[in-house]
């Protein structure tokens, strides 16, 4: 085959590397990401707050975790100096950690601890890395 002669090609992509969309299949596009995001933001919360009957804080927690998360894809976003990647790249809770939280809440539970005592615990699970040397 000469460098001439053209392959038929099967592409069923809408869009091409530099094309832009309409304005409505934007629209439509970011707010697809913005809702499937809440997903993987929210659902830790509420498997956490669910399982340790902290129904009272969970829209406290909520907001929480929604808040963290705009601000760490803010600081990604921003570059701060060392910190951040400068790409748009959202920053969310992760699945990882639940056994470690539920744990933690369900040990204050079992000696008596109210909903104030869980959450402080779990705060400062969360505050300390895990590779600290500190103990």
């Amino acid at each position: 085959m000469t460098a001439s002669e053209k392959v038929p090609r099967n592409n069923d992509l809408i869009y091409g590397l530099n094309d832009r969309p309409h304005l409505t299949a934007t629209v439509f596009a970011a707010l697809q990401h913005v809702l499937a995001s809440f997903v993987g933001i929210i659902t830790p919360t509420l498997i956490m707050g669910g399982a340790l009957g902290l129904q009272s804080e969970i829209p406290y927690l909520i907001s929480m975790a929604l808040f963290v998360s705009g601000l760490g894809t803010f600081v990604q976003a921003k570059r701060f100096g060392p910190v951040g990647s400068g790409l748009l790249c959202l920053q969310g809770t992760s699945f990882s950690f639940i056994s470690v939280i539920l744990s933690a809440g369900f040990m204050v539970k079992a000696r008596g601890g109210g909903t104030d005592e869980i959450l402080s615990t779990i705060f400062g699970v969360c505050f300390l890395p895990p590779s600290s040397k500190w103990f």
